[in-house]
């Protein structure tokens, strides 16, 4: 995830509380009601709010009251307003799948780059394993050294 679809979802409070034109207790009471996402992030622990979900929740708020108002103009804005609300979950969908996307990518290249250091250990062991094995067959075939000692000794 980028750093700049980090700060659009997540924003501390006091920046949600200015973004949305609400004080910072409003936003502390939708959290502790469960309404509203946040978690502390950061070095410091500071509590950050997770913008889809306060987005959500206004939008609904603008929602119930427009059903209270006049029933004419109701639908259009209704209309609207469910449209932003479901534009604002499939924003958030589309953050959380492409984050998944990269890194699965990221995975994917390092496994392929392990394949590839490993296909070429396979071959370098290989070549090693060819050049002991004709070593020992020519040190099979002299008949000096070593051998002819042990062959002398048992003679003896």
């Amino acid at each position: 995830m980028n750093n700049q679809d980090h700060n659009q979802e997540w924003q501390t409070l006091t920046q949600a509380a200015k973004a949305f034109g609400r004080t910072r207790q409003a936003i502390e009471s939708l959290v502790k009601r469960g309404v509203v996402q946040a978690k502390p992030m950061g070095a410091k622990n500071v509590m950050h709010i997770h913008v889809p979900t306060l987005q959500i929740h206004y939008a609904s708020k603008v929602v119930e009251s427009v059903d209270q108002s006049n029933n004419q103009s109701n639908n259009q804005v209704v209309s609207n307003v469910s449209l932003q609300i479901e534009l604002a979950a499939t924003k958030a969908d589309n953050r959380r799948l492409g984050d998944l996307v990269v890194r699965l990518e990221a995975d994917l290249q390092l496994a392929r780059k392990e394949i590839i250091d490993e296909r070429k250990q396979n071959k370098e062991l290989q070549g090693e394993l060819l050049k002991f094995s004709k070593e020992m067959q020519g040190l099979l075939k002299q008949d000096n050294g070593l051998m002819s000692w042990i062959r002398s000794k048992k003679r003896d």
